[in-house]
């Protein structure tokens, strides 16, 4: 396919890269880290799910071999690239000048907080593990009055739905309401997530405390 000339030198480009700087005093001193921005023409379906749309590589790299090899099929985000080499680095993030921003945490940590958020077209999604809360980034999902219906009345509305991945594929599954449980828990948090950035987006005070 067309792409494949790119990935081809890109392959080289990286190739002669660290055959440079491996020779340079600071190789064996520093962590590099590599991962994409945009995905490229697709060939495999299972990257053409609208989560899947948005998989790209993040890789470690520590020629001390301090961090040890090893494959993680860990849910993350770039927003986990600074909490993780804070967390590499040692550093104590209670201990900043500013506190950390909540959307990203340090890949190191236990999967259980493991998360990522995006938009794809109209839609923002909140993941955490296989299950994702799928609702309109224009905040209509939210425009009914908070009650204990409120969340049921939207998913039936496919306002607010739930969705379970399947692992081998990452293709969504049914599309669903969520429960009691879940409402007052994954989904809770996924509101919580885009309040606080649109919050700070609109103030202009995102990277403030």
């Amino acid at each position: 396919m067309p792409f494949h000339n790119s990935l081809a030198y890109t392959d080289y480009a990286v190739q002669r890269f660290f055959e440079s700087a491996e020779k340079q005093p600071w190789f064996k001193n520093t962590l590099f880290v590599v991962t994409g921005d945009h995905t490229s023409d697709l060939e495999s379906p299972k990257f053409m799910s609208e989560q899947a749309l948005y998989r790209v590589p993040l890789i470690f790299y520590d020629p001390s071999g301090q961090l040890k090899p090893s494959v993680s099929h860990r849910l993350v985000q770039h927003a986990d690239v600074f909490p993780s080499v804070l967390d590499l680095l040692g550093v104590d993030e209670s201990k900043l000048e500013r506190p950390m921003l909540p959307f990203g945490q340090s890949v190191f940590l236990p999967e259980r907080y493991a998360r990522a958020a995006n938009r794809s077209g109209g839609w923002f999604w909140y993941q955490e593990g296989d299950s994702v809360v799928r609702f309109p980034a224009d905040g209509s999902a939210f425009s009914l009055q908070e009650n204990e219906n409120a969340v049921h009345a939207a998913g039936q509305d496919f306002k607010i739905e739930l969705v379970q991945m399947l692992e081998d594929t990452l293709t969504p599954g049914v599309r669903r309401s969520p429960t009691d449980s879940e409402a007052q828990g994954i989904v809770n948090r996924a509101k919580a997530y885009l309040q606080f950035f649109n919050n700070r987006m609109s103030n202009n005070r995102l990277l403030e405390p």
